[in-house]
């Protein structure tokens, strides 16, 4: 059951310590490894690494240069060297016992990958505590790449997988600094099996600076041309039924979003409804070019960093 814990980190130098403080209490129970990627922090988060690296074999810093949290991940999963990898993100918490019930939950489904559940805290300490998750039920996902393309099936710090199973889908894209876990969720339901646990297995802090998904509409412009790309990329890997699947849903998103913030854009609006009906309609296979047009409708916003959500 030996687990590499893969930790990307920048600038989280007041989470960091906590984190490698749960991890350690993770690996404790499963073996292994702790990698943290230092993607080129300015604040200190090093000095706090190496300090509970000292001594501890097990715990290994990689430093590099900033290249966004993308390639920070691909960094550390070509440095991890155990079957099993769990991604962690530098203010993120484990639940203690979750990654031995995630482990458990791969083998009960005979899945190459397993989540389970996240909550946000505001740095109270006591919100931490929670129900052991060793007793909570598990089950099978029965379409995890429409799970994928519906909405966000998991963070990277609420998931495991076999190394082995999700090795096609790596690297990951550098181009993009958000939407990782959507494009992960994605390719890696393409090639495995998901289970799901049903208990919180890590905690995420709220309103902390600097957390990638804190601009909706660069996160929501991303996740479409990250599609676009993969279509682009495997084409033959999206069957029909799946393309319409997923204009549709970014279809809507963009629509609410333009009807929420951007007012004035009523043509691009009727056009994504449009593309929403179509998508509900059984023929048809939409290609990249709808997707870069539904990220379009955020150009707006990015155009004007601040003004926006």
């Amino acid at each position: 059951m030996t687990v590499s814990y893969v930790v990307t980190l920048y600038n989280k130098r007041a989470y960091i310590g906590g984190v490698l403080d749960s991890l350690l209490r993770e690996w404790e129970q499963t073996g292994g490894e702790i990698v943290v990627v230092d993607d080129g922090s300015t604040d200190g988060s090093r000095a706090v690494v190496e300090a509970v690296a000292a001594g501890r074999p097990h715990v290994r810093l990689i430093v590099k240069d900033n290249g966004g949290v993308a390639s920070a991940t691909n960094a550390g999963f070509a440095a991890a060297a155990f079957p099993l990898v769990r991604f962690m993100d530098a203010d993120d918490t484990a639940v203690p016992g979750s990654t031995r019930r995630l482990v458990r939950a791969l083998d009960e489904h005979g899945a190459g990958l397993a989540f389970g559940g996240w909550r946000g805290y505001d740095g109270d300490e006591a919100a931490l505590a929670f129900p052991d998750p060793s007793a909570a039920p598990s089950r099978r996902v029965d379409d995890p790449l429409r799970l994928a393309l519906s909405r966000q099936a998991f963070v990277p710090s609420s998931m495991i997988a076999v190394r082995q199973a999700i090795a096609p889908c790596f690297p990951l894209p550098e181009g993009y600094r958000t939407s990782q876990d959507f494009v992960m969720s994605a390719r890696f339901a393409q090639v495995t099996g998901f289970a799901k646990v049903d208990a919180t297995v890590c905690f995420l802090p709220e309103g902390v600076a600097g957390r990638l998904s804190g601009s909706l509409a660069r996160m929501y412009s991303d996740s479409a041309l990250l599609l676009a790309d993969e279509w682009e990329r495997a084409p033959g890997d999206w069957p029909a039924p799946y393309r319409r699947h997923a204009v549709r849903r970014q279809a809507w998103r963009a629509y609410l979003y333009a009807t929420r913030h951007l007012p004035g854009n009523r043509g691009q609006a009727a056009w994504l409804m449009v593309r929403r009906a179509l998508g509900a309609l059984p023929w048809g296979s939409p290609g990249p070019a709808v997707l870069r047009r539904i990220a379009a409708t955020y150009a707006g916003a990015l155009r004007a960093p601040g003004r926006y959500p």
